[in-house]
């Protein structure tokens, strides 16, 4: 089974680990199958995009994808009286950035 590359990414500087990049397309790191994205730090979000799906979201939080959608669904039935604040999107479900920096108490700095 191949494995899916993502860009690298060092929160405070550059990998002083990752090889050396030879050409333009070596500064992607491979990961396996199982792990399809790097971890997010939740230190700070300003590299975090606008818009998260609830899957980036529960791992920012470090939770299950399972919890996070029944958060965004208590967050529905309650009116917004509690659980993972959401947009729906078209047929897509986010979380702002805003929402989440509020929840894990970090500047939304971005």
């Amino acid at each position: 089974m191949a494995s899916l590359k993502y860009p690298l990414v060092a929160p405070n500087g550059p990998d002083l680990e990752a090889p050396m990049p030879a050409t333009a397309s070596s500064h992607l790191v491979e990961l396996s199958p199982r792990r399809t994205r790097p971890a997010l730090a939740a230190t700070s979000l300003a590299g975090v995009p606008l818009m998260l799906t609830v899957a980036e979201a529960a791992e920012i939080l470090r939770i299950s994808r399972t919890s996070a959608y029944k958060l965004a669904e208590e967050w529905r039935y309650t009116h917004g009286g509690s659980g993972l604040p959401t947009v729906r999107l078209g047929g897509r479900l986010l979380v702002r950035r805003v929402d989440l920096a509020v929840i894990v108490g970090v500047d939304d700095a971005g």
